[in-house]
Parts: structure tokens; sequence; C-alpha cells
């Protein structure tokens, strides 16, 4: 039997910094966004798990345009994620290298798929599981009030800590639609979800 294998560098270059679907997550210093980011000839979805403390995490999700499609894996650093995706390129196995400028509330920028990057920073995960239910108050609705500091949908007036100020100040003005969910400690509800319609 013989096999037959070729290979080829391949490099592709993307943006997607149209954002839907926005869900973020805060707990302690840990902040976790899942949205989808369309470009002109990409569309990713991807789960970010960033620590405000190191400027460091993971970044892993899935990618499609009209040539490829694909999950990758990556981590971030300080504005920048690299690591690697696998997927398919037309009929093609693709096995390729990903860097790319990213920013969870922005999207994906000097995005580059393959060519010769280099892939060398590493980082060790660690889980952040939510409150239990019973610690948990939810509402959705419009929103009643909102600033950096804390935000009211229905009867559910929550502190906003500072992982979500600018997520809440820019998407979330008083007259929007919410759904949010809060931890409560002690008598004070501090926002740990909060997403908008999809």
């Amino acid at each position: 039997m013989k096999l037959a294998f070729a290979a080829a560098v391949v490099v592709a270059h993307f943006t997607a910094t149209s954002v839907s679907g926005t869900v973020v997550r805060s707990c302690g210093p840990l902040t976790t966004t899942r949205a989808t980011y369309s470009g002109p000839a990409m569309t990713i979805v991807a789960d970010s798990t960033i620590d405000a403390r190191t400027g460091m995490g993971l970044v892993t999700g899935t990618l499609r345009s009209p040539a490829t499609t694909g999950e990758f894996s990556a981590v971030y650093d300080h504005g920048v994620i690299s690591g690697t995706t696998t997927g398919r390129a037309g009929t093609r196995p693709l096995v390729a290298s990903i860097t790319a400028a990213f920013d969870p509330a922005s999207g994906f920028t000097k995005g580059v798929i393959g060519g010769r990057n280099p892939v060398g920073t590493a980082v060790l995960a660690s889980s952040c599981a939510p409150p239990p239910a019973k610690q948990l108050r939810r509402a959705q609705g419009i929103v009643r009030a909102s600033n950096a500091d804390e935000i009211t949908v229905g009867g559910l007036t929550c502190a906003v800590p500072p992982s979500l100020a600018v997520t809440v100040a820019f998407n979330y003005a008083s007259g929007t639609w919410a759904s949010i969910a809060c931890s409560v400690s002690k008598g004070q509800a501090t926002l740990v979800t909060i997403a908008g319609k999809r």
C-alpha cells in the first residue's frame, strides 16, 4: 500500500468586528464572554475567559468562512490571541496556527490563519463555578435605571462589578431590554451575568 501526503503553507487574513448575542459573566477577577463575531468573510462564535489580574486568559470557539470551517483554541495575552485551529479548507484537512488582536467587546482584528507564526505563550486555566442557584436572583425586562455602578431591571437592583461596568454603561441604558442574574450575599445583590435579546 502506498500512502501519499502533501502539505503546504496556508495563510489567510480575517477581521470580525460585528458583535451579536453577547453573554457576559463575572466571577471574581475572571470575566467570561460568549458572543458571535462577524466580518466580511468570517463568522466566529467564541468563548473567552480573561483574568483581570494578569491580563491573560483563554479563547476557544468555531470559525466559518466560504472556504474554511474549523475549531480553535488560543491563549489570550494582553489583547492578542495565539493558538491553533483544526478543520477543513474545502475538502482538505486543515491544521494551522491562528493569531489576532482580540477584545471581547469589539471582536477580532489583524487575524491570520496559517503562515509561519510562532505560538509560544501558555496559561493554566482555573474553573470558576457560578453561585448555587438558590443564591441567585434573576430578572428580565426593560432596564429601569442603569449606570456604571448599578442596574435595575423590573424590581431587582444589582451592584455592577468593575468587570461588567463598561458592558452595562455602553450596552444597557435605561429603556433597553436585559436579562440579569445577581448573586446575593449579606443582603447585597451583585450582577453576575447580563444579556440582551438574541
